[in-house]
């Protein structure tokens, strides 16, 4: 398999997986656990979180807001971080569940 052709496919299953934990967590957390090669997929909303800070310090420096725009981007931004806890602790919770029925089934 080339090179290309090998990125193009990592590509598509981390964008498929991403939106399936996004739509219905329970199931592609479920496959997860059936291919082991993809549970760095289930640490990718701990990578949107620290993008997040570092786009949040980085434009802070950049633009200046004053009065009613500095607290609408302090709403979307702390609304995006908690929403981004929030899905990585359900998927996390998820994922030790399964592992843990695994565990226990054997």
């Amino acid at each position: 398999m080339k090179a290309r052709t090998f990125i193009i496919y990592i590509a598509y299953v981390w964008t498929k997986i991403l939106l399936g934990l996004g739509v219905n967590p329970y199931k592609f957390v479920k496959e997860t656990i059936n291919r082991p090669v993809l549970l760095p997929v289930i640490i990718s909303p701990l990578l949107g979180l620290i993008i997040l800070l570092f786009a949040g310090a980085l434009s802070s420096k950049v633009i200046i807001v004053y009065g009613v725009q500095r607290g609408l981007v302090g709403a979307i931004l702390s609304t995006v971080l908690i929403s981004i806890i929030l899905w990585q602790a359900l998927i996390l919770y998820l994922l030790l569940n399964f592992l843990y029925a695994k565990i226990r089934g054997k």
